[in-house]
């Protein structure tokens, strides 16, 4: 909800809460945009007090924010655009922040596997495990890339898991000191856990009483290059291709995750929005944008998301690599 507590003071203020009623209403927290809003109402209360977005004010106010601001990242800029998008098609005559004020901003190069391609990618797997007797790619990395594919973790999230915090017998995993110190629980299917319970019993007979679950030879964890060069070398035994513009890797399975559950409960004809929430906190998010930002990889699914957002694009904030 728009926070009554800081109520806007121009002609614009009715305009601004129906344009972040309808992002709150698509599961947006929107938080940033709503401060720059609120930072762009004063400003127009006291310069034209317009009940439209005026060409001359919002450029000053870019302008104005421009200099008393020193990092690259203004995403204030993409705020009072999509507000401009938003209020230039009720009004047909709103200014829409012109391109050429762009804030530098990471966009999350993303691959999305298709299910054939896992499916090759995996049984790849499974034949150089027959072929190597190297503890490590006969066992734990194999291992790892199931944990990434069932739990849509991060990679370093798998390196540095310890075994005191898998609960096979409980059915659960617990995921602690992950980024931004969000802890998290894991469920564990029983597909999965069939999998890490033969794994784990295996490992013990090799390393008794180690501390890390997928731990190195000498009770190590991996480094941070093991798991990308793993990939790299299953991906070409495969023969996958990799002449696309976006090239794969192994956080992709976290993507693939978050879309597989998203088309699931879009095909079972669940409430996706509803079900946003359970995917941020599952994934370890620390807000609900940066969950949001899979829709945009899929909108082909998501008809009624893109007629009321006028672009899916435009409305859709970029998620910062951090996040995802």
């Amino acid at each position: 909800m728009v926070n009554c507590m800081n109520e806007f003071k121009s002609r614009l203020g009715k305009s601004i809460e129906s344009f972040l009623m309808f992002k709150h209403s698509v599961g947006l927290l929107y938080q940033t945009g709503e401060y720059y809003l609120h930072n762009f109402d004063k400003y127009n209360s006291v310069n034209g007090n317009y009940d439209y977005l005026d060409k001359k004010t919002v450029e000053n106010w870019v302008h104005q924010l421009k200099e008393h601001t020193h990092s690259q990242y203004m995403g204030y800029m993409s705020y009072i655009r999509e507000f401009g998008r938003y209020l230039n098609s009720i009004d047909n005559k709103s200014y829409i922040l012109s391109d050429k004020y762009k804030s530098v901003r990471y966009k999350a190069n993303i691959y999305l596997f298709s299910n054939e391609e896992l499916h090759k990618f995996f049984q790849q797997i499974e034949l150089h495990k027959s072929k190597t007797s190297k503890i490590k790619e006969s066992l734990v990395l194999p291992a790892i890339f199931h944990f990434l594919y069932y739990f849509g973790a991060r990679c370093k999230e798998a390196r540095v898991l310890e075994r005191k915090d898998v609960h096979l017998d409980l059915g659960y995993i617990d995921i602690i000191g992950s980024k931004a110190y969000r802890d998290r629980r894991l469920f564990i299917s029983t597909e999965s856990k069939a999998f890490f319970d033969k794994y784990d019993s295996l490992m013990n007979n090799i390393i008794p009483n180690r501390k890390y679950f997928f731990s190195d030879q000498i009770d190590k964890y991996y480094s941070s290059n093991s798991i990308p060069l793993y990939f790299n070398k299953i991906w070409d035994l495969a023969g996958l291709r990799r002449e696309t513009e976006v090239k794969p890797r192994a956080y992709d399975l976290r993507h693939h995750f978050a879309c597989e559950n998203l088309l699931k409960w879009s095909s079972n004809g669940e409430n996706v929005y509803a079900k946003l929430p359970y995917l941020m906190t599952y994934m370890g998010h620390s807000n609900l944008e940066s969950t949001y930002y899979y829709l945009h990889l899929i909108p082909d699914f998501f008809p009624k998301y893109n007629q009321i957002s006028f672009s899916s694009n435009d409305l859709i904030p970029e998620a910062d690599e951090y996040e995802i």
